[in-house]
């Protein structure tokens, strides 16, 4: 499996800069799932769909274990990626992520994110997909789940757009070495050691049905019951929605 994948590597990091300008010039609505379809293959990750077809518009909210999520997610829920800001610079994912539309936030400095949380609304009430991850961070160990930060939910209780909570599972290889970055120095080094050796990987992505932010009574209260049900999926149950019912009320949103 190790030539197989090196060469899987190679060939994905060569096609890249074709999908790219695809992307560019011709949308990247097509060229994202395309995209990330081939790297899947050329990379021997395996990914099922699970549950309702998401809506075409919305907000993803999705577990993050490391960088193959991202192969996983826009082969099978493909939308407007939040990114942090630092991947802007790098010298290929960042073209690559910027022709694909991707939304760069500096994701560090809350007191700076109205203008973010200003153009996820935008996106949203336009009518786009747009794929975050809440924890705003990967899983340190491949088996934990974070916190959902309430902050990047604003868009949603702004626009009525629906949460559509995501859960990105790894099934095979059982060891989360092999598809979390967590104890190598830097991701070259894990991508030779850990994920060229393995075997097979089979990932899976769970899709929940659409929470209704004006269900929920604040952001906060909608960021809980989107990582609740996550939760629920990433353990491998049956995840429903649950939302409190909204006081009704004479005054305006919250």
């Amino acid at each position: 499996m190790g030539w197989r994948r090196t060469a899987g590597i190679v060939a994905a990091a060569l096609a890249s800069p074709v999908f790219g300008l695809w992307a560019r010039w011709g949308g990247w609505r097509r060229a994202m799932p395309a995209w990330a379809r081939f790297c899947a293959a050329a990379l021997a990750l395996r990914v099922d769909r699970r549950g309702p077809a998401p809506p075409p518009a919305g907000l993803v909210a999705a577990n993050h274990v490391g960088y193959l999520d991202i192969l996983c997610l826009a082969a099978t829920v493909p939308g407007r990626f939040v990114a942090k800001d630092e991947i802007h610079g790098w010298a290929l994912f960042g073209a690559l992520a910027r022709c694909g539309g991707t939304v760069f936030l500096d994701r560090d400095r809350p007191r700076d994110c109205l203008p973010w949380v200003d153009e996820l609304t935008r996106l949203l009430a336009g009518g786009e997909r747009v794929v975050l991850f809440p924890e705003a961070g990967v899983s340190a160990d491949g088996k934990t789940l974070g916190t959902f930060r309430p902050m990047l939910f604003e868009a949603a209780m702004r626009t009525g757009a629906p949460v559509i909570p995501v859960a990105v599972r790894y099934l095979e290889p059982p060891d989360p070495r092999v598809w979390a970055w967590i104890d190598e120095p830097d991701l070259w080094r894990h991508m030779r050691t850990r994920l060229v050796p393995a075997g097979p990987i089979r990932a899976e992505v769970r899709v929940a049905p659409p929470l209704d932010p004006a269900r929920f009574p604040d952001r906060k209260a909608l960021a809980a019951a989107a990582r609740q049900t996550v939760a629920e999926m990433w353990r491998g149950e049956t995840a429903g929605p649950k939302a409190p019912d909204r006081p009704p009320t004479t005054e305006g949103p919250p």
